[in-house]
């Protein structure tokens, strides 16, 4: 059973300091009472290992290394080499910024403290990660497979208390990008401690992010089984052969062969449609923002 909390964390003195910083603000796809709810909850529970999976321009990264303890370390991880929005939007390839170029640029004090992994999903580097995560922000495709399957690989490596943020679970209605569910559904599907913002989003009544606190449900077989099950709904954001079998290396070692035999169900599924959908976006003009 999922307890449901709400918290204000509208962020004061240093918090607030931090979450306004025009340097992140900038560059920052969350809004500012999003930053301050981040920023309680890391106030609140002082994480030593975090993970971001989702890096952009670097702004959430800043916002991890400057809001913990100087002893944390901050692991980010990006699918993409280049800022995201710099490819999508054209920009040649000479004048492309690197994914996380803000922290270097901005906040150079605190790199010592930061590991930034590109070129990957989050299996391709989470076992050089390690175990002991106790923090871990999910901000990254929004399409499923998305934050469902980012979680799962994730999960085996993670405290018992690891506390879960997820940007954009809301994405869906305030931009009509219908198919950005990923968030949603783990959120509403996970077995945890429910923490949302008292804040809500204009017109909507709901938040637009959210955080649970990992505990004995959340790794039960029944609970995970229909965290595996909802991985079997058509994917929308495209996953190579080699991904695929990347992410089921890590599922296979940590989880239940039935549960693994679920994933593979998704991934068959996934390859059937891949092909047409392939096909049918080389058709398309090349978009100038993503589309997830």
């Amino acid at each position: 059973m999922s307890m449901r909390h709400h918290c204000d964390f509208e962020g004061i003195g240093s918090e607030h300091q931090i979450a306004a910083d025009p340097r992140v603000s900038e560059y920052s796809e969350m809004s500012e009472k999003e930053r301050c709810f981040i920023l309680g909850l890391l106030s609140v529970y002082k994480p030593r290992k975090i993970l971001e999976v989702g890096v952009s321009s670097g702004a959430s990264s800043a916002l991890l290394l400057q809001a913990s303890d100087a002893d944390a370390r901050v692991h980010s991880i990006d699918i993409s080499s280049q800022y995201y929005l710099d490819v999508w939007n054209n920009v040649p390839k000479q004048k492309q910024r690197d994914t996380g170029f803000l922290v270097g640029h901005h906040f150079p004090e605190l790199i010592s403290k930061w590991q930034i992994y590109t070129n990957g999903m989050v299996s391709s580097h989470i076992e050089q990660i390690g175990g002991g995560i106790d923090f871990v922000l999910l901000d990254a495709a929004h399409g499923l497979p998305g934050e469902l399957l980012d979680f799962l690989t994730i999960l085996p490596f993670v405290t018992e208390d690891c506390v879960f943020v997820l940007h954009d679970i809301s994405l869906n209605l305030v931009v009509q990008k219908t198919k950005s569910i990923a968030p949603k559904l783990l959120m509403c599907t996970v077995s945890a401690v429910k923490i949302y913002p008292r804040t809500k989003l204009e017109h909507f009544n709901t938040s637009n992010i959210g955080a649970f606190i990992v505990n004995e449900e959340t790794r039960d077989i029944d609970d995970l089984r229909d965290l595996f099950l909802a991985l079997t709904l058509d994917w929308v954001v495209p996953i190579t052969d080699y991904k695929m079998a990347k992410a089921r290396k890590i599922l296979d070692r940590y989880y239940p062969e039935e549960l693994v035999a679920l994933y593979d169900v998704a991934t068959k599924n996934h390859v059937m449609q891949r092909e047409p959908a392939k096909q049918a976006s080389q058709s398309l003009r090349p978009r100038c923002e993503p589309p997830y």
